[in-house]
């Protein structure tokens, strides 16, 4: 411990309940993997006695790694570390999600549960959607849905109101109660409104008094003369006299009377709005009422669903372990027996139910001795209230802690920022997070620097503008690009230009520098709403970069012209799809030629086309084309999607158009990914295929679910600032810092409001209630505004999260939007560039550490040619010969299933000689297997039931595996599967702590010299460890051959170790016959390259 600083080894020491806020880069991961050693030196815990929590399954790993990683250096220097090492199998690190899974599987038989149900998000999404359409579909008729169906319409009401209140609030450990919660605000309402009415009539009789002449006091005062006493009114009356109270006007003149006036006018207007949203609500009571006991009824329905599919979300099993542990003490008595301290990471993003959870595991209120508690967390990093996270928890923590007796401590330092960036932090967040006064809002406290100087020349914190233009204002010159696009192309531009000129270093871990890279560089988004633009411009611009989704795949030329010939096979009338398909490359033809084509109604490509009119070389095109379609429309019926995209693009010749001009071999890897997604359950189908491709045509919708590895190993680092949380790159550009906050956020149905419950709309939240006085719900107003002010809070933390992932440099660049041409309301702080742009100004002429900057504009044309950096080779006479080719099959393969890559290679390896190979013990069922070729459908089967048992799955087989068995024999086989299926989970071994992914997909891209072999599988079990992975293959094999599936275990290999960064990765093969494993060792390139060439 001697590299800690005082702050440090205070929080390592510190015995008791305790909380440690830890700022950013403040090394509180070094801190609680110190107070773990701490701990088993001194004797005071064990091994299995440490509980440590943590928000993320990528932390837990890194905690994990990080504490056994001391012990092994450790372990010579106390017996109790040697110890704690051969113990360390049994540690408890985890997530917060998968303790309480462990805690809730303990009790869950009380509650209608099963010990295996499933946490998977997607089958949960699914049940809920599909309980809300049937519960709405059922009770049609009924007036109060008929009533909810008028007034929200049936999409809103299912996907906006129905399926989030069954996926959030009606859990089976934790029912809601609906109709309490009604009743609590109707008595609300009761109180509310009198309270109200009472101040109005303050502010009326003050205006009453007054005695100017002038117009607007006279008519103010006449007002409040005609509607007072308002208490004393009966309901029928109030309504018409509020909305005329509510048209008081006021005057700018702050002189005698009309500073009264307008004293009284600004108190009246929020008072009377919210009288009259109150009185509409009691209006609407019965109406209310008849909905929420409807959404009772639809409560027992999904808990029902729930409990039968045995499929739970994530907070349906958070509730039901709590409820576990509040309920059942025998359970709470062994968690207290068996763990004496729990450390809890990233406590800020916690709520109050969790802080309970871990209180009653503590034994806090059950025992003389509960465990000791250690918080760590830091207010200003608290970003995740849209999974429930609420900042208040952490910041009362240390005050409820003092008065019970705990402790506080504080890591201040920060080591990961530049002493002159962190100078630039203490002088602009003051003004950013202002006093933190209300319970939601951080505070900021100065940051310590590491000491030292700084290692860096340039500003420290740059800012660059793009000032937006009018629409239509071309004064900057003819075709100048979206002001959206100009930024992405000056951030893509500028990164390149500190790579290819050397500008920026970096440290090189040797104590000098080095120059920037491109992994150097992170762009981090508010939103992902822009990120396909910065897709675009990075590859405009040849800079390589990484994210976790592509954007822009649906936007680009390549996804369209696939989607469009495909489509046409399924349905040749899509005049849409035909005019695509024929200004793409795979036509070539003029326009005159595509006019004429499109302007004849029959059908595509059938004979009663006329091509007379059309050039010679048109006619060779089309003919070439209506080949192409008419093969490619016949294999459609019984080839799957994949073959087909594979046929488009290598036999048909699509792919040379992306290889012949240099500019456009960043599209290339799009094909890896719609061929992957292709591969995904149920697409295979063509028509699946098209209706998930087809709605997000033209959209920079993200490509869901899939990872293509390989293709790109470093680049510039896209993504949000919520999945930069942990990390930190010397150079961050905390990109479209105009942006608000997410689309459709003032428009939701639903609010949980802290003081009144859960909320609902009473119709479309689009109407003015109070001006048009039809129906309200005034709690849903309140949550509203709930929701606005604790939005902007967290807004606050987001930006501090994202400026202080930068170790050297951190530049902001934003769209600044004009100004709108009326005054802008007070407090309306909606994006980073907001918050930032006047503390940021203030300090710009005082101090180098800070520049600010223009964002140019860039027409078109300039655009286009700052991605020329070099040259393109003439391809005029190659594009010409190949158009005039016939299309044919290319001599090399270069796409592979890893099982066909496997035979390929086996046989190339054996040159045709028989190979050895061993009996293994024969099944009652291989007579039947024998007489139907089951034997490879049975081995699919079994891998099924093995990823069932491994991931907790109770739900039936479904009918794509069912329909592989004849009915006559199904019953034996299935139970044969299943029985060597438990056989083989039975037989893995799995150590504390490691994580376990089975039926894993990949797509791997291999270099091999000038080409990428690409080659698709599925990972049957990887068990995944701090250091190492272990990939287990399941095999039903009737014979054992050596080596025979070596180079499908190679495969495995590489993409465990691309998928997990882990170098150590063992794959065993399990045959299931006699539970028997070979392992495989590595294979060199070489073969595969011989294979392939």
């Amino acid at each position: 411990m001697k590299s800690l600083d005082d702050d440090q080894l205070s929080a390592v020491r510190v015995r008791g309940t305790s909380v440690v806020a830890a700022g950013a880069g403040s090394g509180k991961t070094t801190v609680l993997a110190e107070r773990y050693l701490s701990l088993i030196a001194s004797g005071e815990a064990e091994v299995q006695g440490i509980l440590t929590l943590t928000f993320t399954r990528k932390a837990a790993a890194e905690m994990h790694s990080r504490i056994f990683a001391l012990l092994r250096s450790r372990q010579g220097e106390n017996p109790l570390f040697r110890k704690a090492l051969q113990e360390f199998d049994s540690a408890r690190i985890s997530t917060l999600d998968s303790f309480a899974s462990e805690v809730a599987r303990a009790g869950c038989a009380g509650y209608g549960l099963p010990p295996t149900f499933v946490t998977d998000e997607d089958a949960y999404s699914e049940l809920c959607r599909r309980e809300a359409l049937e519960f709405i579909l059922r009770k049609t008729a009924e007036p109060t849905m008929a009533w909810m169906t008028s007034e929200y319409g049936i999409e809103a009401l299912w996907e906006q109101l129905l399926v989030p209140i069954a996926k959030n609030y009606m859990k089976p450990g934790d029912p809601y109660d609906f109709t309490g919660v009604w009743k609590r605000q109707q008595t609300a309402l009761a109180g509310e409104l009198p309270r109200l009415l009472n101040l109005l009539d303050s502010e009326l009789l003050m205006l009453s008094e007054t005695t100017d002449t002038g117009k607007l006091v006279t008519d103010a005062r006449q007002t409040a003369e005609a509607c007072l006493p308002l208490l004393d009114r009966q309901p029928g009356e109030l309504l018409p006299l509020l909305h005329r109270v509510r048209k008081i006007g006021k005057s700018r003149s702050r002189k005698g009377d009309y500073e009264v006036l307008a004293s009284c006018v600004d108190a009246i207007k929020p008072a009377s709005d919210s009288a009259v949203e109150i009185i509409q609500t009691q209006m609407s009571a019965d109406e209310i009422t008849r909905v929420y006991e409807l959404l009772q009824e639809f409560q027992d329905r999904v808990i029902a669903a729930k409990q039968d599919a045995a499929v739970l979300g994530f907070a349906d099993v958070f509730s039901l372990a709590l409820r576990v542990l509040r309920e059942q003490t025998e359970i709470r008595r062994y968690y207290h027996t068996a763990i004496s301290h729990i450390m809890i990471d990233e406590f800020q993003d916690n709520n109050e139910e969790q802080k309970e959870f871990i209180e009653l595991i503590a034994g806090a209120n059950d025992t003389d001795h509960p465990a000791d508690l250690f918080y760590v967390g830091d207010e200003k990093q608290s970003i995740y209230r849209f999974r429930g996270a609420d900042v208040r928890v952490f910041k009362t923590l240390s005050d409820s802690l003092s008065a019970a007796g705990g402790s506080r401590r504080t890591l201040a330092t920060n080591y990961r920022s530049d002493p002159a960036l962190i100078s630039v932090f203490n002088a602009i967040f003051p003004a950013v997070f202002g006093t933190g006064s209300e319970a939601y809002e951080a505070g900021f406290t100065p940051l310590k620097d590491r000491g030292g100087v700084s290692d860096t020349s340039a500003p420290v914190l740059q800012l660059y503008l793009k000032h937006e233009r009018e629409n239509g204002d071309t004064a900057a010159g003819p075709d100048l690009i979206p002001d959206t696009d100009a930024e992405a192309l000056f951030v893509a531009d500028y990164i390149a230009k500190a790579v290819r000129d050397a500008t920026l270093t970096v440290h090189d871990g040797t104590g000098g520098q080095r120059p920037a890279r491109y992994d150097d560089f992170a762009i981090l988004l508010r939103a992902t709403s822009h990120q396909q633009t910065f897709e675009q411009m990075l590859r405009r611009l040849d800079v390589p970069y990484r994210t976790e989704s592509v954007r822009s795949i649906y936007l680009e030329a390549l996804a369209n012209d696939l989607y469009s010939l495909l489509q046409l096979c399924l349905f040749p009338e899509d005049r849409r799809a035909l005019a695509t398909l024929l200004r793409s490359p795979l036509s070539g033809m003029s326009d005159d030629a595509v006019f004429h084509l499109l302007g004849q109604k029959v059908p595509c490509f059938s004979d009663a086309v006329s091509v007379e009119e059309m050039t010679r070389d048109d006619q060779n095109r089309y003919t070439q084309l209506q080949a192409l379609y008419r093969d490619l429309r016949n294999r459609a019926a019984y080839e799957p999607t994949s073959d087909l995209l594979h046929r488009v693009w290598y036999d048909y010749g699509y792919r040379y158009e992306y290889l012949s001009d240099p500019a456009n071999h960043s599209y290339l890897e799009y094909y890896d990914y719609l061929i992957a997604y292709s591969k995904q359950a149920g697409r295979d189908n063509l028509a699946v295929f098209l209706d998930a491709l087809r709605p997000n045509l033209g959209k920079g919708e993200r490509l869901s679910d899939v990872t293509v590895l390989g293709r790109r190993s470093q680049g510039v680092h896209l993504m949000t600032v919520h999945k930069s949380k942990g990390l930190q790159f010397p150079f961050v550009i905390v990109a479209s810092a105009e942006q608000g906050p997410p689309r459709g956020r003032n428009a939701a149905y639903l609010y949980d409001s802290d003081e009144y419950g859960l909320t609902i709309a009473a119709g479309s939240t689009q109407t003015d209630t109070v001006r048009t006085g039809s129906r309200a719900n005034w709690f849903h107003t309140q949550g509203k505004e709930e929701d606005r002010l604790q939005e902007r809070a967290e807004m606050r933390r987001l930006l501090y999260v994202a400026m202080t992932r930068a170790e050297q440099i951190c530049i902001v660049t934003a769209v600044k939007k004009k100004p709108p041409k009326k005054a802008p309301e007070p407090a309306t702080e909606k994006s980073f560039l907001d918050l930032i742009l006047l503390p940021l100004t203030s300090i710009a002429d005082s101090t180098p550490l800070v520049r600010s900057g223009e964002i140019p504009d860039y027409t078109l044309i300039q655009s286009l040619g700052m991605g020329r950096r070099h040259a393109a080779p003439d391809t005029t006479s190659l594009r010409k010969s190949l158009a005039q080719a016939p299309r044919r099959r290319p001599s090399l393969r270069l796409e592979w299933s890893v099982v066909a890559l496997n035979d390929a290679m086996v046989a190339h390896q054996s040159h045709g000689t028989p190979r050895s190979s061993e009996q293994l013990p024969a099944l009652p069922v291989d007579s039947v297997l024998d007489r139907y070729g089951l034997h490879a459908a049975f081995g699919t089967v079994t891998h099924w039931f093995a990823a069932s048992e491994l991931d907790g799955r109770t739900a039936g087989m479904p009918p794509n595996l069912e329909r592989l068995f004849p009915p006559d024999v199904r019953d034996e086989l299935v139970a044969s599967a299943r029985s060597l299926a438990r056989q083989a989970v039975a037989g893995v071994s799995v150590p504390a702590g490691a994580a376990i992914h089975s039926e894993l997909p990949f797509v791997l891209a291999l270099g091999l010299g000038a080409h990428v072999l690409t080659v698709n599988g599925v990972i049957d079990l990887a068990i995944v460890g701090s250091e190492s992975v272990q990939v287990i293959d399941f095999k039903t094999d009737a014979v054992r051959t050596p080596d025979g599936y070596r180079y499908q275990m190679d495969m495995y290999r590489r993409a465990a170790s691309s998928l997990f960064a882990r170098e150590t990765v063992v794959v065993d093969t399990l045959y299931l016959r006699d539970m028997k494993t070979v392992r495989s060792e590595a294979v060199g390139t070489a073969g595969y390259e011989t294979l392939i060439v």
